[in-house]
């Protein structure tokens, strides 16, 4: 992942602080804090609840071929709100 502020590549396992249940990162070129955008990781949650209500659903009701159609439909949008939160997720400064 790169820096916003001044572009330089942070590792991953650099030293992580949490607070208000948030994951921070500090950069160690410039000294900023950085942490997840808020927008990004709403897309995320509501991403994974919707996959996983229609897997749900789909396990639970045994149902004609229609309805287990209609199933797929919050199962396939929910993997793509988490495929953009993983392609388009951002580090912004805390």
């Amino acid at each position: 992942m790169k820096c916003p502020s001044c572009k330089s590549k942070i590792d991953e396992k650099q030293a992580r602080e949490k607070a208000d249940s948030e994951k921070r990162v500090r950069c160690p070129e410039c000294q900023v804090w950085l942490k997840e955008d808020p927008k990004a990781s709403q897309l995320l949650n509501i991403g994974f609840f919707t996959w996983l209500a229609g897997t749900a659903g789909k396990g639970m009701i045994d149902g004609t071929p229609d309805v287990m159609m209609l199933l797929n439909i919050p199962v396939l949008v929910g993997l793509v709100m988490m495929a953009i939160w993983f392609v388009r997720g951002k580090w912004i400064t805390a």
